[in-house]
């Protein structure tokens, strides 16, 4: 009878345990392409305020797909000194 009562309450104490453990937060998960966008958005603006993402065929490419161009009108200032 000890045995079993011993055994009941070593079974009761482990789920005590297991249900008292700290629960994994949820990941919010995003897709591959929206993940690559961010990264892409971030190396651009990382390279000037001016620069964009673009995703046109002529367009320099990146590691992540995206091509990333700069604007060196704005960046200079569009008046010129003569």
């Amino acid at each position: 009878m000890r045995l079993l009562l011993a055994a009941l309450l070593t079974v009761i104490v482990g789920w005590g345990v297991v249900l008292a453990a700290p629960k994994a937060s949820a990941r919010h998960r995003t897709g591959k392409p929206a993940a690559r966008r961010e990264t892409a958005e971030q190396m651009c603006k990382a390279q000037g305020p001016t620069c964009r993402v673009v995703a046109r065929p002529e367009a320099p490419k990146d590691l992540t797909g995206l091509g990333c161009v700069c604007d060196p009108a704005v960046e200079t200032g569009s008046a010129e000194a003569p």
